[in-house]
């Protein structure tokens, strides 16, 4: 199922072309708004948004995340045409130098600026884990295990992700 994130004027247009297309946006549509939070399980997208009773719960998680470290690395990226600014951190499988002794399998690289980031991995890692978001762990079968331990574990000991993408992103209220 496609998801994304819309301007206002965007969803206007949106909408327009499902009626012009004979479509029910009412039906074809879920709606996220900024003043509610959607963390049931069953949501296809799970939010919390700040403000919210459920955001409560994890602020004091969330509040720790360096977004000024995000923003500062995110400021000297290309700007895409929304005026985002994104960058892949963790282990890249487009760097397949390297073999692993135990497998000969390729290993894949570590992405540049990672090393910068490795407490950020473990603060989401924390975040992910409070949120049940995250299903890994040690009820992984053992290839899985061996996996996370070669590469999420290399980032940081309390990192369970192998790789993130950093989004700063912005919108301009009107």
């Amino acid at each position: 199922m496609p998801h994304c994130s819309l301007f206002h004027q965007e969803l206007d247009q949106l909408i327009a072309c499902l009626l012009q297309q004979g479509r029910d946006p009412v039906t074809e549509l879920v709606l996220y708004t900024s003043e509610k939070s959607y963390p049931d399980e069953g949501n296809f997208v799970r939010v919390w948004n700040s403000g919210t009773p459920e955001f409560q719960d994890v602020q004091p998680v969330f509040e720790r995340l360096a977004f000024s470290q995000v923003a500062a690395h995110c400021s000297s990226l290309r700007a895409s045409d929304r005026g985002n600014r994104q960058d892949a951190l963790g282990f890249s499988s487009q760097n397949l130098a390297e073999r692993c002794p135990i497998t000969s399998v390729s290993i894949p690289g570590m992405n540049h600026g990672m090393l910068d980031f490795q407490d950020e991995f473990a603060k989401m890692s924390a975040l992910s884990a409070l949120l049940s978001v995250s299903q890994r762990g040690m009820q992984s079968a053992n290839m899985e295990l061996f996996h996370f331990t070669m590469f999420a574990v290399t980032i940081h000991h309390a990192n369970i992700f192998e790789g993130k993408y950093l989004l700063f992103a912005w919108s301009i209220v009107n």
